[in-house]
This record gives C-alpha cells, structure tokens and sequence, in this order.
C-alpha cells in the first residue's frame, strides 16, 4: 500500500472505479450517511469523470465508516474501491 505523506490526516478516501457520468454532488450524496465534508471526482478536459474522486470526513470514524461499508459496493453498475487517501 502506499505510504502516507507528512500532510496524512485519515479523513480523506480515495474512491475508485467510478462511472464515467458521476458528479462531485451524486458522490457527495453516495456518501451521506457518513457526513462527508466534500467530495471531488475528477475529470478531464471535456468534464468527463476519470473514473477516481477523493471524499473528505469530519472525523476519522466517519472516514473509516465509510471505507468499511462502501467499499466493493455498486455505483451506477460498477463496483468501487475505497481506501486511505495517503496523500491528504
């Protein structure tokens, strides 16, 4: 896995395997019943989803909440991967 950054709060997750059409809100919203502070999916030039986004918490149980009950679940007919973000 990799390794965490000095800047390493565990109250971010990086989220995988996302369909192309999600938005920053519909992320938002898939995560609700962890409070999730943001959520950002990235995308390309032409707004399209690259597939990844990051989901940032409040706390770290709400972060590791999540990460336990949303990961390997389906979002728009694909099944998602959820871990630490490492990088924030």
């Amino acid at each position: 896995p990799p390794t965490p950054t000095s800047a390493f709060t565990g109250l971010s997750l990086f989220v995988s395997n996302l369909p192309w059409s999600l938005t920053d809100s519909a992320l938002l919203d898939f995560f609700s019943p962890w409070s999730p502070s943001s959520a950002s999916v990235r995308t390309n030039s032409r707004t399209r989803s690259r597939g990844w986004g990051t989901v940032t918490f409040e706390t770290e149980e709400g972060a590791k909440g999540a990460m336990e009950e949303m990961g390997g679940t389906e979002v728009g007919g694909r099944v998602i991967s959820v871990r630490m973000d490492f990088r924030s």
